[in-house]
């Protein structure tokens, strides 16, 4: 279904940039590893491990690259296993609830905003970030977000934020 002009310029400065990428792999750690180490590029979020995923984010000039492999990808339809590009967060241009307000303008339901937090290394509960899912622009294998807030990463391996 086309947009009118008023929706796609509702749609357009809702958003400011792509925040990051996200890449759904078989295994996390070459990748993670060949971006940090052999090419030196800077760590945003340290390669962590858990029961469910091992995940890392690494700096790629204005934009991160979030690398991500599940223990079990049960969640992909089966024509869209990894290794694939998972989907990409964008960067809100102005507070959450007012891009929201703008995708919504422009006939795009979001999701309700979704806080995660983690420890920091003073052991204290912090919001990393908060996202919306764009349910229009997304699908199973492929996944379009707000991203707010993006900063407040831990800085040492430590479990994933959890949903507030």
């Amino acid at each position: 279904m086309a947009q009118s002009p008023a929706q796609n310029t509702s749609m357009a400065s809702s958003y400011r940039s792509i925040d990051h990428v996200m890449l759904r792999l078989q295994a996390a750690e070459p990748l993670f590893q060949l971006f940090s180490e052999t090419f030196g590029l800077p760590v945003a979020w340290p390669l962590q491990r858990t029961d469910f995923a091992t995940y890392g984010w690494v700096h790629l000039g204005n934009t991160d690259l979030e690398l991500w492999a599940a223990t079990v990808n049960g969640d992909l339809p089966d024509h869209a296993q990894p290794p694939l590009i998972h989907g990409f967060a964008l960067e809100p241009a102005s507070p959450l609830a007012e891009s929201l307000e703008h995708a919504m303008e422009a006939g795009i339901t979001c999701k309700p905003p979704r806080a995660f937090q983690s420890e920091n290394s003073r052991g204290e509960r912090v919001t990393n970030f908060t996202n919306s899912v764009l349910l229009e622009l997304s699908a199973p294998a492929a996944v379009c977000s707000f991203a707010s807030g993006i900063g407040v990463r831990p800085s040492t391996p430590g479990p994933k934020p959890q949903r507030r």
